[in-house]
């Protein structure tokens, strides 16, 4: 029998606002890469949930 292998997701670039919209109203999973080292050849992954956590958020007033 031919093993047949699920297709990985393809990943689109989304803005923070509709990250948050996906994630709240849809309740889809959204990812966040970033890179890991100055050269960017290296990124981890975490959910925005995940990196929120590590986020602070300002308004200039």
């Amino acid at each position: 029998m031919e093993r047949i292998y699920p297709k990985e997701k393809k990943l689109r670039p989304v803005s923070l606002r509709e990250a948050a919209e996906m994630q709240e109203i849809h309740k889809e999973e959204v990812i966040v890469l970033f890179p890991t080292d100055d050269t960017k050849k290296t990124y981890e992954r975490q959910t925005l949930e995940e990196f929120m956590e590590d986020c602070v958020l300002f308004v200039e007033e």
